[in-house]
């Protein structure tokens, strides 16, 4: 493409193929037909501004400034801005911090969180993909979850 700029083009590529599947170095080299180096170097350059997320098997995966980015225009920013003023009110009533997930496949996703200000902290979990059974608001969608799908989610 004439006036384009070939290292955005690449990162573009390797975001693309990262929104499809967490991947390693040399599966995400191949995915997008460049050399693992140039990968390697673009997914470095990414990490550091925290728009793609290494986990610790080391694959990739977008990362949270992506997501907010995305979400600034996305419907996920309306609950968020909806939200908001409830989440503010809870935490003020309550003296600690509150977030708002969602369900995402057998994941929660965290879209937002308001700071308490007390001195103890929970993490900020915004942003993050985290196995359901695994956290408090994780647990409260699988209660309502109908039988059969429960049903799938303990067979996996």
């Amino acid at each position: 493409m004439a006036g384009t700029v070939q290292s955005i083009e690449r990162a573009f590529e390797v975001l693309n193929a990262l929104s499809q599947e967490e991947l390693g170095v040399t599966d995400l080299a191949d995915r997008v037909d460049l050399p693992k180096s140039t990968v390697a170097r673009l997914l470095k350059t990414l990490e550091s501004m925290e728009v793609v997320k290494r986990s610790p098997d080391a694959r990739y995966r977008v990362g949270p400034a992506l997501g907010r980015l995305a979400g600034a225009s996305s419907a996920s920013a309306a609950l968020i801005s909806r939200a908001r003023p409830h989440l503010m009110f809870l935490a003020d009533s309550v003296g600690e911090d509150a977030g708002l997930s969602v369900p995402d496949g057998y994941l929660v996703h965290y879209i937002d969180q308001v700071d308490s200000g007390n001195a103890v902290q929970v993490r900020d979990w915004t942003d993050e993909l985290v196995e359901m059974h695994a956290v408090p608001s994780g647990l409260v969608l699988l209660a309502y979850w109908p039988e059969e799908r429960l049903a799938r989610f303990l067979r996996r």
